[in-house]
């Protein structure tokens, strides 16, 4: 951010970083943390603190936005990421048969209400 000369390029997660041992070190941990800000923000700083990584990267839930779409989505795993278990749209890429997205989807207003 300063724009220094560095030893070496920083470290970098792209995805998250959270391991059972870092949920562990801190305190903070899966499925309580995918709905919980602050602990997800805790989880998230812990690659910093705890393995000295450059970057922080939140472990954020990536099925929120399905589960407010009116998805089934399992979060309660504390050793795997949470997954989308069904949905309530009609998709079949090989029958060519599939719900207009104007007719089954949500406004985005009502969307951000949720």
């Amino acid at each position: 951010m300063k724009k220094e000369s560095l030893d070496r390029p920083p470290a970098a997660i792209f995805t998250q970083s959270a391991t059972l041992s870092q949920m562990d070190a801190c305190g903070a941990a899966w499925p309580d943390a995918h709905k919980d800000a602050t602990l997800m923000a805790k989880l998230g700083a812990a690659q910093a603190d705890y393995d000295g990584f450059e970057c922080v990267r939140a472990p954020f839930c990536l099925t929120a936005e399905t589960e407010r779409l009116g998805a089934t989505v399992a979060v309660d795993k504390r050793d795997a990421n949470p997954m989308v278990k069904k949905h309530p749209f009609k998709f079949d890429p090989m029958s060519g048969e599939y719900d207009d997205p104007a007719s089954v989807l949500m406004s985005p207003e009502e969307f951000l209400q949720g």
